[in-house]
């Protein structure tokens, strides 16, 4: 966000900076949100396997799967990553017809980040489900 801020001319007032506050929470993080509901339907295919082998305490398959999964993950994550960067100025002008180059690298930037949330959220899914047979 620092640098998002940065990026504006000193003379910047108040106003200025809350519209870019909100440009960045509006457009980017929208898109992020997208990226990652994409990811997590790609990767999390595996996730009822993992759970009956661990009821059936067979660790060795419950790992194979949920390295299979977190394999799938980061395959879609560098595809969608590479759109982002490579297209990123374009899926922004498609979905909000402006855009300024600021907005443009946040993105990019942004898309780093999201493989971890993902990878968090994917996690947190699972413990839950192991969880609930303990």
């Amino acid at each position: 966000m620092i640098i998002y801020l940065k990026s504006s001319k000193e003379e910047a007032i108040a106003l200025k900076t809350i519209q870019q506050l909100g440009s960045y929470h509006g457009k980017v993080l929208v898109l992020l949100g997208i990226v990652a509901v994409i990811l997590l339907g790609f990767g999390s295919g595996n996730i009822r396997r993992i759970h009956h082998y661990y009821i059936k305490n067979n660790f060795s398959l419950c790992m194979k799967y949920l390295k299979e999964d977190l394999k799938r993950f980061l395959v879609s994550w560098f595809i969608l990553a590479g759109i982002l960067f490579i297209g990123g100025e374009k899926i922004l002008k498609v979905f909000f017809q402006k855009t300024s180059p600021t907005e443009v690298k946040m993105l990019q930037i942004g898309c780093f980040g999201v493989i971890f949330v993902v990878i968090a959220i994917y996690l947190y899914r699972l413990l839950i489900l192991m969880k609930k047979e303990m």
